[in-house]
């Protein structure tokens, strides 16, 4: 019996011992082995998503394949979620591609890099990213390359740092190219001076910025989805280091060239503003000469040498209280100016808020800021169903908000950009106008001379529209151009008389509109040698026009009904004229102009959810066009569509707006 256990024991030794020898077992393989499959990465690009969100991988595919320009045998492999690695046949496509990194996908960074043997792609580093940094609010003899390097080396590794031009009239700043860490809060800006200029607070801009934190200042979330802002939510109010929407560049500039390193004189002229400027700069100095410049959360950059220092004021919801300044104990005094800053500043924003309209709902004061989260820029829900019907509360809920965060103001709803017109308040309080092409008496002796017998007396709530009506009724059809052409010439004839105070005789005024009617039915008669042919100048029927190459054209369109069905299309086209991505949607307006900003609007959305960052904007309505063009301001629900229109617009790398007749608009 024990022989036979002994017998078992060793077989088993022996199996194991066989296994493991298995095991151990290393297959080499050649290079020609794997010569194909290592070309083919070759050719390849490894990108992770930054983003908390989920995504769907083939929307990642699909939305890149178009946006780089449909590269051929293009294709896609997910490592793991948020990790691809994207494969080219062509390797003029695969550098074009890494030439942009990074790219936008749904508003956040899609980081590229090259695909390395011997690598891990799970394990590659994506925590360092170029970026695009802009240098504002600096004095005009300090926007020198020298200065930006050091201001741009305290937010990453500097690249380039060149001057550029922001356009005609609005001066120049500073951009660099910078090596961020991702990881770390995004800046607003540092203070930087000198003994000679004071202290000036120098403001950052970023370009293509993806999704960020308004509360921690992190790339990748928002304020909803920020774990330390929910931590903290219960001790703070608002966000945590005045960040916003101002971060993004809305602006891209051009290069100026030959720009030097040494500071640009001051012009003479330039003294008064100059002088207006230094406000309290001899306090400054004399601070400055007693101090010592020490790093902290935020340094402060001395500069040399200089005349001119800013002391402009950010808005409260933009200050962040920054420690730059050790002072000697020879001055302990100036260690209590920030504090005095900031009651100074927060009295101003008092005064400001004591400003503003008071609007009484409920025998409380309401107004819409105070309604909605500055940090979401949502209504507060449970605010406006407590205090609201819940069809009411329905309806103020739909309204969106203005995505700048404009101050309260008042609105005069009977003109349409919301501004105060005495024209309008005039028709307003004259409920029943006078009639001129009636009643005055030097119109009705110009009736009593004409061909025609017209009753010129008024009825009572006879408008001027159903006196003509039934005028024309009573002339008939043979006489009612020439009834017209009276209508005109009583204009012209009183315009006469009383801007420039020439009286024409009635006789000749009515010889005058039967003369032109005369020359019009002369001229409008057909005659034996007309054609078709359309007179020079004329356009023929507009059809759509493709855009250039790599732009893609955005195409929108809205409609209104008296039954309430209202709503608006856009529709997204390629060079080609291939339908890339098409929409349509339902929503409430009260006119046409705000359903043509409405569908404007959805579009631009689109177009970003889409990544078309390179794009044409066309529509039919000239107002939408112009107003997304200029700067005019409007106070009514028309201005708030606008404003976010243009807030979407600055998402874009590329973006030209332009007007289109409706048969080209398709």
């Amino acid at each position: 019996m024990e022989e036979t256990r002994h017998e078992i024991e060793e077989e088993n030794t022996r199996t194991r011992s066989n296994t493991t020898e298995e095991e151990e077992e290393v297959l080499e393989y050649e290079e020609e082995d794997i010569e194909e499959g290592v070309e083919k990465c070759n050719h390849s690009l490894v990108e992770k998503l930054v983003t908390d969100k989920n995504i769907n991988p083939t929307w990642v595919q699909t939305a890149m394949f178009n946006i780089w320009r449909r590269p051929e045998d293009f294709k896609m492999v997910e490592i793991r979620p948020k990790l691809f690695q994207f494969f080219f046949h062509k390797e003029i496509d695969m550098r074009r591609v890494l030439k942009g990194n990074p790219w936008m996908f749904r508003n956040s960074w899609l980081l590229i890099k090259k695909w390395e043997r011997g690598v891990n792609p799970a394990e590659m580093d994506f925590s360092r990213t170029e970026i695009k940094l802009q240098i504002w609010n600096m004095p005009e003899h300090c926007k020198t390359t020298t200065l930006g390097r050091k201001i741009a080396a305290r937010v990453g590794e500097v690249m380039e740092c060149n001057v550029f031009s922001a356009g005609l009239g609005k001066g120049n700043f500073l951009k660099a190219s910078v090596m961020i860490r991702i990881e770390d809060p995004l800046k607003e800006g540092l203070n930087m001076g000198s003994k000679q200029d004071g202290l000036t607070k120098v403001e950052f801009k970023y370009e293509r910025l993806p999704t960020f934190c308004y509360f921690c200042g992190r790339i990748g979330h928002d304020v909803a989805n920020c774990e330390i802002a929910e931590a903290e939510e219960e001790h703070t109010s608002g966000s945590k280091k005045g960040l916003g929407a101002w971060l993004r560049a809305d602006i891209i500039g051009n290069k100026v060239e030959h720009s030097t390193e040494q500071e640009r004189p001051t012009k003479m002229g330039d003294k008064e503003t100059e002088k207006g400027t230094q406000q309290g700069k001899g306090e400054v100095l004399e601070k400055m000469a007693k101090l010592t410049m020490k790093e902290k959360s935020q340094q402060c950059i001395e500069y040399k040498e200089g005349s001119k220092v800013s002391n402009r004021e950010k808005a409260p919801h933009q200050t962040a209280e920054v420690e730059i300044i050790t002072i000697k104990e020879t001055n302990k005094e100036a260690t209590d100016h920030g504090e005095e800053d900031k009651k100074r500043k927060e009295s101003q924003e008092n005064k400001r808020r004591r400003k503003r309209p008071n609007i009484f709902i409920f025998e409380e004061m309401w107004l819409q800021n105070q309604e909605c989260k500055e940090e979401t820029i949502r209504w507060r829900e449970d605010i406006i169903k407590q205090n609201f019907f819940h069809f009411e509360a329905e309806q103020i809920l739909n309204i969106p908000l203005d995505q700048n965060q404009q101050e309260d103001c008042y609105y005069w709803k009977e003109s349409k950009n919301g501004e105060y017109e005495v024209k309008k308040a005039y028709h307003l309080i004259c409920s029943q106008p006078q009639n001129h092409a009636q009643d005055c008496t030097w119109t009705q002796r110009f009736w009593f001379a004409s061909p025609f017998n017209l009753r010129t007396e008024r009825a009572q709530n006879h408008s001027i529209g159903a006196w003509i009506e039934e005028s024309l009724n009573q002339i008939g059809k043979g006489k009612r151009g020439l009834f017209l052409e009276c209508l005109h010439v009583i204009w012209w004839g009183r315009n006469k008389l009383i801007f420039e105070d020439k009286k024409i005789d009635i006789q000749e005024l009515v010889n005058r509109a039967t003369l032109r009617y005369h020359e019009f039915t002369v001229m409008s008669r057909p005659t034996e040698n007309f054609t078709a042919e359309p007179p020079p100048g004329s356009r023929s029927l507009m059809c759509w026009v493709p855009p250039e190459p790599n732009i893609f054209k955005l195409n929108v369109d809205a409609a209104i009904s008296n039954e309430g069905a209202n709503g608006g299309g856009a529709v997204i086209r390629n060079s080609e004229g291939e339908i890339m991505v098409a929409a349509t949607w339902s929503f409430s307006t009260t006119s046409i102009i705000e359903a043509e900003a409405t569908a404007c609007l959805l579009g631009l959305n689109l177009a970003l959810d889409c990544c078309f960052f390179d794009l044409a904007l066309e529509g039919d309505n000239i107002d939408v066009i112009r107003a997304l063009k200029g700067n005019d301001t409007h106070r009514n629900y028309f201005g708030i569509l606008v404003s976010n229109c243009k807030q979407a617009l600055g998402k874009f790398r590329f973006v030209h707006i332009s007007h289109v007749k409706r048969e080209g608009n398709r």
